[in-house]
């Protein structure tokens, strides 16, 4: 009778677990916008944020006309910055341009898009089409917005992009030197020459050694 009654205490609070997932389950379906902005809220303060990435898809396909998209969006995109995680910050940057971009919030969003790209800018030796294509936004976001608020911190990010660029270059102009590679070392040295930081001095950050096993120019 003693084990009787254990097992039917072990299948009823199977039963109730079972139930309660089930309830739980069914609980996030269908839930208001301002629900669902609530539990996005709550999984970021949790720093949850691949639950709150869930809990935003399920925000914009139940409710893709609600005006609390916006601040979902800015707020995952925050969220994901703060954590080092631009690529998806800068996704939903995108996704917020698309549908409630306007002439007033275009260049502040632009502004976030190449802050976001220079913070992710942390190893240029391998992350030199990222270098590139941020100049790229640099240059057409300065000729858009020629009396913008944030011109001087994107001619900052400039400066300090070029002058990565230049040191950049300048290592892989010396490795094709060594490995008497003239015409690409020729290439590179017009590239060098062309940027328009070629003529200052500057002194090179140094290397961690777990850093140089991995970067070519130092390893040759």
């Amino acid at each position: 009778m003693k084990k009787l009654n254990i097992f039917l205490l072990i299948l009823s609070l199977l039963c109730f677990s079972a139930c309660a997932s089930k309830k739980e389950m069914f609980d996030d379906y269908n839930l208001s916008d301002s629900a669902w902005l609530e539990k996005i809220i709550e999984s970021v303060k949790k720093n949850d944020l691949e639950k709150a990435d869930s809990e935003y898809i399920s925000l914009y396909s139940e409710h893709i006309n609600s005006p609390l998209l916006a601040s979902a969006m800015l707020i995952l995109s925050q969220a994901h910055a703060k954590e080092h995680e631009y690529l998806l910050a800068n996704y939903y940057i995108d996704e917020y341009i698309k549908l409630y971009g306007n002439s007033k919030n275009y260049e502040w969003l632009s502004y976030l898009k190449i802050k976001n790209n220079f913070n992710a800018f942390s190893l240029p030796n391998r992350n030199q089409y990222l270098l590139n294509e941020t100049l790229k936004e640099i240059d057409a976001f300065l000729f858009t917005n020629k009396n913008s608020q944030y011109s001087p911190l994107v001619n900052s990010i400039k400066t300090k992009l070029n002058l990565t660029k230049l040191m950049l270059e300048t290592d892989i102009r010396d490795l094709y030197r060594r490995m008497g590679h003239d015409i690409s070392e020729s290439v590179y040295d017009e590239k060098i020459k062309n940027n328009e930081l070629n003529d200052i001095k500057y002194i090179k950050p140094r290397l961690p050694w777990y850093r140089k096993l991995f970067e070519s120019s130092y390893a040759l």
